[in-house]
């Protein structure tokens, strides 16, 4: 079950029951992708972290016991003797040695296939008697962030970033831009200046993610697990004092996502695990969160709040597949619906008048008229090939509303085919033989 412990069920049907408890001081925020070993008891999987990407885990059918072992993974896939064999979450399967009673590595990683697909999770899996499958791929993953024009047509200008990147945001002055970097430990918040065309941390090994800068500039907020689960914190965007407490776990839920209104006197944020509900709250005075979109049993998500500070876009699910809708903020009034054949990650233009939004591989366009009578005329603007993400905005509008920012893979057409390698493990034997 997404965001939660590992779960059994009889195989003839019944009642799911709890198999294990997640490791909140260390970040785990869920438990994927179980692997039972021989044994009938042991139960290899993979752990999502607060910080971004995965571990490898280990827990006990007999015991519910589990652990977090210290290898980054998007999937572990099994033992062959006493090696470990899992994915990296990039490019390469890799096998170490591993005290299965001990649950203890007792030595170095190898790379044992080094051509595996990054693109999105890649069919991959292990058999009992050594046979393994995988996407092979031959393309080493890259993206860059690029500037695109609202139709698409005009060619896009790349920033000198290349790496592994999400969220990228303008500053208010269009001069900086701020971007999650994408590592194997824990995600990093790193500022491009373009006029004196420097790249640099200011939220180094804070497990910083998905960031937005304040109105005026001066200050990033940004979701972490630093202390266990996730909360959002606020920094100054120089770096020159730490990242101090903005919205602590704990009632209504922990919040995952957040922005700060115009006037940089609420806090908007979505809590998530327990709820995917859209709240705000006064950052002085009266801090007591109050909900914007809390519908029961749906998801909300992915707040932009007006120019003038008056209306809230956000997504929603309510319908059977997310569309955009619009609401007064911080209300009460009407929940008004602005697509109608799907949409997320709303975006007001400078003037407030056009709501840009993704909807699939296309950016969209509307234009709203919220008094006296609510009127929406919709038009697409061009298909795309940027990465994207559910759960987060992925791209941003410029300050002036004339470009859009986005990431992009870099990577050559990649030569992609499912490869079957039969009697794997003792391929794997006889390499360890060798050395």
């Amino acid at each position: 079950r997404g965001g939660g412990p590992l779960q059994t069920v009889p195989a003839s049907g019944g009642e799911p029951q709890t198999l294990t408890v997640l490791d909140s001081a260390r970040g785990e925020t869920g438990q994927g992708l179980p692997v039972v070993l021989s044994d009938g008891e042991t139960v290899l999987y993979s752990a999502l972290m607060a910080s971004g990407g995965s571990r490898a885990g280990v827990a006990s059918l007999r015991t519910g016991q589990s652990g977090l072992l210290d290898l980054p993974g998007a999937a572990v896939l099994g033992m062959i003797d006493d090696l470990l064999i899992y994915h990296d979450g990039r490019t390469a399967i890799m096998g170490v040695p591993f005290d299965l009673r001990q649950w203890r590595i007792t030595g170095p990683a190898t790379v044992l296939v080094d051509s595996v697909s990054a693109r999105g999770v890649s069919p991959i899996s292990l058999s009992g008697s050594g046979t393994l499958v995988y996407l092979h791929s031959s393309a080493e993953p890259e993206e860059e962030v690029v500037e695109l024009s609202l139709d698409g047509a005009a060619p896009a200008t790349a920033l000198p970033l290349r790496g592994q990147f999400a969220s990228p945001r303008y500053s208010p002055d269009g001069r900086r831009i701020l971007v999650t970097v994408v590592t194997d430990s824990v995600n990093e918040l790193w500022v491009h200046d373009r006029r004196a065309a420097t790249f640099a941390p200011v939220a180094h090994g804070a497990g910083g993610d998905r960031a937005e800068w304040s109105p005026d500039g001066r200050e990033m907020i940004f979701v972490s697990s630093r202390r266990g689960p996730f909360e959002i914190w606020r920094q100054p965007a120089d770096g020159t004092a730490p990242a101090t407490l903005l919205q602590p776990s704990g009632p209504p839920g922990q919040p995952v996502q957040a922005t700060l209104t115009p006037d940089g006197r609420h806090l908007v944020y979505r809590t998530g695990y327990n709820g995917d509900d859209v709240w705000y709250r006064l950052l002085q005075g009266d801090t007591t969160s109050h909900a914007l979109a809390a519908n029961p049993g749906f998801v909300e998500r992915n707040t932009s709040i007006s120019p003038d500070g008056q209306w809230a876009a956000y997504a929603s699910n309510e319908s059977g597949v997310f569309q955009v809708y619009v609401r007064p903020f911080p209300g009460p009034g009407p929940r008004l619906p602005v697509t109608v054949d799907g949409g997320d990650h709303p975006v007001w233009s400078p003037d407030g008048r056009r709501i840009y939004y993704a909807n699939g591989n296309r950016f969209e366009e509307a234009t709203v008229t919220l008094a006296p009578e609510y009127l929406v005329t919709r038009r697409v603007l061009f298909e795309h090939s940027a990465q994207t993400h559910n759960w987060y905005r992925n791209w941003d509008l410029s300050p002036d509303g004339s470009r859009f920012l986005v990431v992009k893979s870099r990577s050559a057409q990649a030569d992609e085919r499912l490869v079957v390698v039969h009697n794997w493990a003792d391929e794997v034997r006889g390499r360890r033989r060798g050395r």
